[in-house]
């Protein structure tokens, strides 16, 4: 019997890392992806990146949107928003064009922000 090959979309499809899951080198992910695991290394997004309350990130993240509950150490550079939640804690330098800090996240480090250029 010939197997059907079924086309899924990938609208509105994401990536996730669960609690417990621990990753070691660079990830590139094309969809959003959240992180409730453990991370050391790079993190590359091309939509929005959530690390979720048990989510640790100890390495550089590039991406489009940030949402943090968790941890990251290392620099953040989002081309649209970073929303530190209040249990985020922060410490490295982040550029994006728009940065929310809810009362109870921690953030040390520098910020720049970077205007929207008209296209």
């Amino acid at each position: 019997m010939a197997r059907r090959e079924k086309h899924v979309s990938d609208a509105g499809t994401h990536n996730q890392i669960n609690p417990g899951t621990k990753i070691e080198g660079s990830v590139h992910a094309t969809e959003s992806i959240r992180l409730d695991g453990q991370m050391t290394g790079d993190l590359h997004c091309d939509g929005k990146v959530v690390i979720g309350p048990e989510g640790a990130v100890e390495g550089n993240v590039l991406c489009q949107q940030l949402d943090v509950y968790g941890q990251i150490t290392g620099d953040v550079i989002a081309k649209e928003m970073v929303m530190l939640r209040s249990s985020a804690k922060l410490e490295g330098s982040i550029q994006t064009q728009a940065l929310s800090i809810e009362s109870g996240a921690t953030f040390e480090g520098s910020c720049t922000m970077q205007t929207k250029h008209a296209s």
